[in-house]
């Protein structure tokens, strides 16, 4: 009898363990990039709603909801859902990735770790893939976080997006506004159990 409750307690952690993943914080996370007009006029936007994980394997699943665009004005927030993103059509832009980053359950917290990381975009329609570096920092056993180490240039020419912007030119009656954007984000997953 004491071997089957030995048994049955073993499988129950295991079970715990094969389940347990690292949601994203929707309230922590944030994906910010910044548009320049007028040549030199710099702003930064950011999404409001981010959601996903990182499940046992090491899939990472990340949506971005585009119509929670945030540039503190809601006519601006407007057009870009409709004229840029086309949220109609294209309401999700998605990041996925396979990922060794799991090496975080193994590490002692605070730890940081400098690494090289690819990931698909998926906006617009379109799929690429991107590579680039990050800080991954273990704050606790339940907890770390992903910074991008340097901006990540996306431009719009990669996923149709050129239209969009010629479209907020004109509406906006701007002389130019630049094609390209840096994009920074810093993600904060927590442990979860089912």
């Amino acid at each position: 009898m004491k071997k089957i409750i030995i048994t049955f307690l073993l499988l129950n952690i295991f079970v715990s363990v094969a389940r347990a993943q690292w949601q994203l914080d929707v309230l922590e996370s944030e994906l910010n990039f910044v548009s320049i007009k007028k040549s030199s006029m710099a702003e930064v936007h950011h999404f409001k709603k981010l959601t996903g994980g990182i499940d046992t394997k090491g899939y990472v699943a990340i949506n971005v909801d585009l119509n929670s665009i945030e540039t503190n004005i809601p006519i601006r927030n407007e057009r870009m859902q409709s004229m840029l993103f086309e949220t109609n059509e294209f309401p999700v832009a998605k990041i996925t990735s396979i990922t060794d980053v799991l090496f975080v359950n193994d590490t002692p917290d605070s730890t940081i770790v400098k690494k090289q990381v690819e990931f698909n975009l998926n906006l617009h329609g379109i799929n690429k893939k991107i590579s680039t570096e990050v800080l991954v920092t273990k704050v606790s056993k339940n907890k770390f976080t992903v910074h991008s180490l340097r901006p990540i240039i996306i431009n719009s020419v990669d996923y149709n997006l050129s239209e969009g912007i010629t479209k907020l030119q004109e509406v906006a009656k701007l002389p130019s506004i630049a094609t390209s954007v840096p994009v920074n984000f810093i993600l904060v997953f927590s442990k979860r159990f089912e």
